[in-house]
């Protein structure tokens, strides 16, 4: 080997990190830079910090980038940007134990008519405790984080990563949609993640963020903001999932019967969304003639604490409302809700229960109460036993509009749709 070329590998070794530049990388988005960042990412050991600075346009690639067990770091979100040229290859494909941050990654144009799992910002392969993504802009992705099909084994997920400091921007898919497949994510903290999506090429998304098979989750600050979404945040599945300070801001619903929030799954225990603001929405009939602030199904626990709208728009009468319900209490579905405050008056009908016979899912909402229960008893309020929906013996209805000669409640004796139903309580003259 000549001593020039010795001597450069020296001083190369001799850094706290691996310079992309060193290995062949151009940054001009004109030569192709894959082999040269791929090749300085596996020839550096594990553990190492890849260094990517600041281009003079942009790293160029037309295959994923594959970073496992490293860490990846650029010069700055504004700074460092690697585009993908093939419009169905990923951008970044991360697992183990990994750091990336201070990076733009995305596609050089808009993949029209690519869906995922093709065409991702970064594809999740099985990434491990103690992982960090941080300070990234991910643009003109079907999707900027994704988990979902395995990529090498038949398993994928998430364990114990921080996501924070992320800002997304045009997608068809979703901003991030988070799925264990064969396995839970678990431990994870999301922090700061801001999704828009005005690019009118891809005409909406499907989903602001998804989540599903994640327990013991924390998210704080998540803004879904700019352009059509059929669903803001869905979450499939999840046990002890909390979410703090949701933001959604200029979002036009795209698909009657969803919502904003959409939690779901039989395995889906305790959700808790605590400070909601929903501003500047334009709820258009035409694109969803009915749509709500949260959709529940199947058997999923839901507190909702703190909820402002202000300066929403509707037309070409659209419907407009708090809650709709496609389970039903027998299977566990419930809603508790505190501190709405509805300012605009945008819900302009009220709560939508798709199974008619069914008691509906609201327990609380605000200070008043709906629904309880004692000793696995159902308890409510009303002026009458009821007509339909399963009940269950010992089920009592609470009368709430009591007078002389009349009854205290009535008590379920025999269960059944509606079931018997016994006055008690007489009340005297």
């Amino acid at each position: 080997m000549p001593a020039e070329r010795k001597t450069k590998w020296e001083n190369i070794s001799d850094k706290p990190f691996v310079d992309v530049r060193d290995f062949g990388a151009k940054g001009n988005n004109v030569h192709d830079d894959t082999i040269f960042l791929q090749f300085a990412i596996d020839s550096s050991p594990e553990g190492s910090l890849i260094y990517v600075p600041q281009p003079p346009v942009a790293y160029k690639i037309t295959k994923p980038l594959v970073l496992r067990n490293r860490r990846l770091m650029g010069g700055g979100m504004k700074g460092t940007k690697i585009l993908q040229h093939t419009p169905a290859a990923d951008v970044l494909i991360a697992g183990g134990r990994i750091s990336i941050s201070d990076l733009i990654l995305g596609h050089h144009e808009t993949p029209v008519g690519v869906s995922v799992p093709n065409g991702t910002g970064i594809k999740v392969d099985r990434i491990m405790d103690g992982s960090t993504i941080e300070r990234i802009e991910l643009l003109h992705n079907t999707c900027g984080i994704y988990c979902n099909e395995p990529v090498t084994e038949t398993i994928n997920y998430i364990f114990s990563t921080t996501i924070k400091d992320i800002r997304f921007y045009n997608f068809n898919h979703a901003a991030m949609d988070l799925r264990g497949y064969n396995g839970g994510i678990t431990g994870c903290v999301l922090s700061n993640l801001y999704a828009t999506n005005s690019e009118s090429t891809y005409g909406g998304a499907t989903y602001g963020f998804y989540f599903s098979s994640c327990s013991e989750m924390t998210a704080n600050q998540l803004n879904v903001e700019q352009g059509r979404y059929n669903m803001g945040i869905v979450v499939i599945s999840c046990d002890n999932f909390l979410m703090n300070s949701i933001h959604f801001e200029g979002y036009t619903p795209a698909q009657t019967e969803k919502a904003f929030f959409v939690v779901d799954g039989i395995h889906t225990k305790v959700v808790q969304i605590n400070g909601v603001t929903i501003q500047t929405c334009i709820f258009d009939g035409d694109l969803a003639s009915n749509y709500g602030i949260l959709n529940i199904g199947q058997s999923p626990e839901v507190f909702m604490n703190g909820l402002v709208t202000r300066d929403n728009i509707r037309t070409n009468g659209a419907t407009v409302r708090r809650f709709i319900g496609e389970s039903s209490v027998s299977k566990g579905a419930a809603i508790r809700a505190r501190g709405f405050k509805i300012i605009d008056s945008i819900v302009n009908y009220g709560d939508l229960n798709i199974d008619k016979s069914a008691l509906p899912v609201l327990r609380e909402y605000n200070d008043s109460r709906y629904y309880w229960e004692i000793n696995e008893k159902k308890n409510l309020t009303g002026t009458a036993a009821p007509v339909r929906g399963n009940w269950g013996v010992g089920d009592t209805v609470w009368n709430t509009n009591p007078v002389a000669g009349g009854y205290l409640g009535w008590v379920c004796t025999a269960a059944g749709t509606p079931g018997t139903w016994k006055a008690f309580g007489l009340i005297a003259t």
